[in-house]
């Protein structure tokens, strides 16, 4: 299930990636060295569910496939403000590019998590 719906995110991915990025991040490539590595980390910013993690790491891959993605809160988990979701570290070329794409995917897919899971409380099934 979970290698469906990678393929489906990449769809987006890509369609994302031509209208936000077409012929490359210019002012990242003109002012980050091409070998700079960076360590970073996701961090929720509003209570609810966490959702789209993998998504989130395929679009970091997309642009360095040698990220290494430590999750420290898995899919499906409740969160709070100030929560470690995840650290990385990778090219920081590939951060800075896959950054806004991969939060638009993760806050998208959470949004839709915390309201689900909302939604299952009011009718008593959690």
């Amino acid at each position: 299930m979970e290698k469906k719906i990678l393929k489906s995110a990449e769809v987006l991915f890509d369609l994302a990636y031509a209208e936000d990025i077409g012929d490359g991040d210019i002012t990242t490539n003109n002012l980050v060295p091409l070998d700079s590595g960076k360590k970073a980390r996701l961090v929720a910013k509003e209570k609810g569910i966490v959702a789209g993690l993998p998504v989130a790491e395929m679009v970091f891959k997309k642009f360095d496939k040698n990220i290494e993605w430590d999750v420290k809160i898995p899919d499906g988990s409740k969160v709070k403000p100030g929560d470690v979701l995840v650290e990385f570290k990778g090219n920081y070329r590939a951060l800075l590019t896959g950054e806004r794409k991969a939060l638009n995917f993760l806050q998208r897919l959470s949004g839709i998590a915390t309201y689900a899971g909302k939604c299952m409380k009011e009718v008593d099934l959690i």
